[in-house]
């Protein structure tokens, strides 16, 4: 090559232009977009539709360091602010895909980032409606490690604004929960199939914040007007969360989380009545019964001992709640199929008589019969539900004699003792049958008296009590409490 195509080839490359940096050219570009002049004196709807289309065109990382520098100078807010406005913003649709594309792209963390932009365009709300939609996008598009970061960054916003208000002629609308607090519960919602991170994340939650995720997922609206006043309820996102909790392995962390839903069915149940319409109240409370009878079915005897022996479920509210609802949904099947396990463990194959006397050992060096415990729990929140149902005596004694016929039902059809069916496990299994049968065929027992006894293992030969004096006082020591301060 000779001197003067060198010299061409050097001049030629000296004047080639460098290729722009992608990430600098997409934030000029938004930036170009959300400008303003003179002759130009608003942000179109074809601005921000310019930006959404220009993150579309850039990968995960490219996203996230555009997100990173815009939210520097406060250009993300002032986007975001540009994007829910109710003129010329992105319609909802246009707003979903963009939220959908963040979730595919974005870490946890700057998701999050991205969502506290979106809660600041509407301060008053705190940017529910786009809070929630980002949430709803995490959900479903992110990886299950980016729902994870994304709580977790959103926690410390999820109890700072537990409902608003809007007043307009004529009358208000208040929406109850918080957005943060809904997104939360969306993304947790769909941990389910993933226990150990959900249970994680639950574990990180304070009370306080696991009722806000609960109440923010009951979708409570209310309006008032000359007219009235009305509440919409919708349990959707609720019950998700709680059929997530129902997959941990937790027993003790399940019982935490049933006691938040059972307050939040009371609620539904209780709080709401004339002069206020209430539209979809039963199925919120049906959706909240699912999910607490999902989290019970997985571990009978571990949730209930919890529920038994934890200082904020031992008075037995949460239970009674819960119980209350069943008697009155016409689900005593489900609540004989558990007092069962109860009697008989988990796979209905162990001896009752066994399992009744069974103590364990506390760190104190006491001993504690927690299965007597926990069944005396179990019979006692039965009644409670019964006599909160109705004052009626034959009522309420009509509502357990369908429990303990459903129990009946269970052990007859249940291997009581395995494969080897026979010898102790076998007996016992005669001696509670023998007890349920007693007291549901004796007119004079009342609702409570007949739930108590025919928990209790009969002799058939000598109708005598089955057990220990130690496991009878813990089982009666659980009904007296329960009876005594339980408020379902």
């Amino acid at each position: 090559m000779g001197p003067n195509a060198v010299a061409q080839q050097s001049t030629s490359a000296q004047n080639q232009t460098p290729t722009a940096n992608p990430v600098d050219q997409a934030v000029s570009s938004i930036k170009e977009s959300l400008s303003t002049s003179l002759t130009d004196w608003a942000v179109s709807h074809n601005d921000v539709r310019n930006i959404a289309s220009t993150f579309e065109g850039l990968n995960a990382n490219q996203s996230a360091a555009v997100i990173d520098e815009l939210a520097k100078d406060g250009t993300l807010d002032t986007m975001s602010a540009e994007m829910s406005d109710n003129f010329n913003g992105l319609s909802l649709d246009e707003k979903a895909a963009f939220f959908s594309d963040m979730a595919t792209k974005l870490d946890g963390q700057t998701l999050a980032t991205l969502s506290n932009s979106f809660a600041k365009a509407d301060p008053k709300s705190g940017g529910h409606q786009d809070v929630e939609a980002l949430g709803k996008a995490v959900a479903t598009h992110a990886t299950v490690d980016t729902k994870v970061d994304f709580i977790e960054a959103l926690m410390p916003k999820m109890t700072d604004k537990p409902d608003f208000s809007i007043s307009y002629i004529g009358g208000s609308m208040t929406q109850t929960g918080d957005a943060e607090a809904l997104a939360v519960g969306h993304v947790l919602g769909s941990l389910q199939n993933n226990p150990a991170q959900a249970e994680n994340i639950f574990n990180q939650l304070s009370t306080e914040q696991l009722n806000a995720v609960i109440n923010a997922g009951l979708d409570q609206t209310s309006s008032f007007s000359q007219g009235g006043g009305s509440v919409s309820l919708d349990a959707t996102v609720a019950g998700k969360v709680l059929n997530t909790a129902s997959q941990i392995g937790n027993a003790d962390l399940k019982a935490t989380i049933f006691d938040a839903g059972s307050a939040a069915l009371q609620h539904v149940n209780d709080d709401f009545g004339f002069p206020l319409a209430t539209i979809g109240q039963n199925a919120a409370a049906d959706t909240l019964g699912d999910g607490l009878t999902r989290i019970i079915d997985s571990d009978t005897t571990g949730v209930m001992r919890e529920l038994s022996y934890n200082q904020q479920t031992f008075d037995g509210t949460a239970f009674g709640t819960y119980a209350k609802h069943m008697l009155n949904t016409d689900q005593t099947d489900k609540l004989g199929e558990q007092m069962a396990k109860l009697q008989f463990g988990n796979n209905l194959n162990e001896d009752p008589v066994s399992r009744f006397e069974q103590t364990v050992s506390l760190s104190t060096g006491s001993l504690r019969n927690e299965n007597a415990g926990a069944l005396g729990h179990f019979v006692a929140g039965v009644y409670n539900g019964a006599a909160s149902i109705s004052s009626d005596v034959k009522q309420q004694q009509e509502l357990t004699t369908s429990v303990l016929k459903s129990v009946l039902t269970i052990v007859d059809k249940a291997k009581i003792g395995g494969p080897l069916v026979g010898g102790a496990a076998s007996v016992g299994k005669e001696w509670v049958k023998y007890a349920v049968n007693a007291a549901i065929s004796d007119p004079g027992n009342d609702a409570a008296k007949q739930m108590e006894l025919a928990a209790i293992p009969i002799d058939p030969s000598t109708n005598e009590i089955g057990i220990g004096d130690a496991a009878m006082s813990a089982f009666n020591d659980r009904i007296t409490q329960t009876q005594r301060l339980a408020n379902p």
